[in-house]
């Protein structure tokens, strides 16, 4: 029961199936299944509404399921082990539970439960489509995503050829960033305010909720850093704080704590619900805002590379916080994006920073800024190259492409001309 209700929370939270007319072959979509690609053949992945649907006799015969197809009712069905799913076409039920068989081998239910999918299951070219986590995790599987893959892990399924190396979910990216135990406890120490992860590569929920982790990251503008429990010879008693939190010998992999300070940290262990993480994310984000007119994530002293540290401000998440590093970094890496140039309680900073502000969420283009009262004046001109030449005033927005400075507009003052240039760049 326990686990049915577990699973209950986790497909109200994710599964969706959605409209015919909206659909769009995802060719760079894929789906791994216990290590192996699965083959799709004739009818691919689909992305309907930004979901991700795909052949029910495919995906459900690769787990294994017996799979139904009522054609007078346009009904699916499929059973592995105990598990059942059942939807129609046209319909946004889902039932779901667990099932037996009577003496005469017919069908009868044990336990029976709904779900209002966002929208029906579909049918393209020909084929019935259904959404994959609510398939998969109605079957009792597990379900993530990572880098265009959806990630399954059935301990039902039946044994699969010739596995595929499964991508790298501990990958350092923007918004997310591996330290050392080592690091984690001196950052405590200093009473320094960050979120990490504590996971160990060979866990298998590690490598199930990374992606989640990672994902959550990146929606709320938040740093992750990432504790490898098995790295560098490790032992229980260099990361000393956390089992302050959580006990030794009874935890399980990965756990997310959100430090603020030494006075307030906050644990979530195996996070399998991406929205209830952003959520916690962006609660820790706001409140290291104290209102400034972006915030910031303290870059600790600890960590030898810096990377993102952005906080989304109370009333406009897409206008991100960098340190002036950070900046550089993706400056020197070819990225192209937007660049806010600001000086905080600069008169004329303050004066056109709410035009930044409309226009970033008039057009949902991130902006990143750097508030250049942090540093030296000459060292961040110096550091800057006075990009497009000419002296700089504040605020200034840059666009950047390929390491080029393409186009600047000098204190915006009308809302609809940055827009409109946010939405060419």
């Amino acid at each position: 029961m326990k686990r049915i209700l577990t699973l209950v929370l986790i497909v109200s939270v994710f599964a969706s199936s959605l409209f015919l007319y909206d659909a769009k072959a995802a060719s760079n979509i894929r789906v791994l299944l216990n290590n192996t690609f699965v083959d799709f053949k004739d009818v691919q992945p689909q992305i309907i509404n930004d979901r991700t649907l795909v052949p029910f006799r495919v995906i459900g015969e690769a787990m294994g399921a017996v799979v139904l197809w009522d054609d007078s009712k346009k009904e699916v069905t499929m059973t592995l082990a105990d598990n059942y799913v059942r939807l129609n076409i046209g319909n946004n039920i889902m039932y779901f539970g667990e099932y037996t068989t009577d003496s005469k081998g017919a069908f009868q239910q044990k336990t029976n439960f709904t779900y209002t999918l966002e929208a029906p299951a579909v049918i393209v070219d020909s084929r019935t489509l259904v959404p994959t986590r609510a398939i998969a995790e109605g079957l009792g599987a597990e379900v993530g995503w990572f880098d265009n893959t959806v990630i399954i892990n059935s301990s039902l399924t039946a044994a699969r050829p010739t596995p595929s190396p499964t991508p790298d979910v501990f990958q350092e990216s923007h918004w997310f960033k591996k330290i050392s135990t080592y690091e984690a406890q001196a950052m405590y120490d200093k009473g320094e305010q960050f979120i990490f992860a504590y996971y160990t590569t060979e866990d298998k929920n590690s490598k199930l909720y990374m992606p989640l982790i990672q994902d959550a990251a990146k929606e709320s503008g938040m740093l992750v850093y990432g504790v490898d429990a098995t790295a560098d010879g490790y032992t229980t008693d260099r990361l000393t704080f956390i089992w302050k939190h959580i006990k030794k010998d009874s935890f399980e992999y990965p756990v997310v704590f959100t430090v603020n300070g030494q006075r307030d940290v906050r644990v979530v262990a195996k996070p399998s619900n991406l929205y209830t993480l952003r959520n916690l994310f962006t609660s820790f984000a706001k409140m290291l805002n104290n209102g400034a007119l972006v915030g910031t994530t303290p870059v600790p002293s600890a960590t030898p590379t810096p990377r993102p540290t952005a906080v989304p401000t109370p009333s406009n998440e897409f206008l991100i916080d960098i340190d002036r590093p950070t900046a550089e970094r993706m400056l020197n890496e070819g990225l192209s994006f937007v660049y806010l140039y600001y000086y905080k309680g600069d008169s004329d900073s303050d004066k056109y920073f709410e035009t930044v502000r409309k226009a970033c969420d008039n057009t949902r283009i991130r902006i990143y800024a750097t508030d250049v009262s942090k540093y030296n004046y000459s060292e961040s001109e110096k550091w800057w190259g006075n990009p497009g030449g000419g002296f700089i005033y504040y605020p200034s927005v840059f666009f950047i492409k390929n390491t080029v400075v393409t186009d600047k507009v000098v204190q915006p003052t009308n809302v609809d001309t940055l827009a409109k240039k946010l939405s060419e760049h």
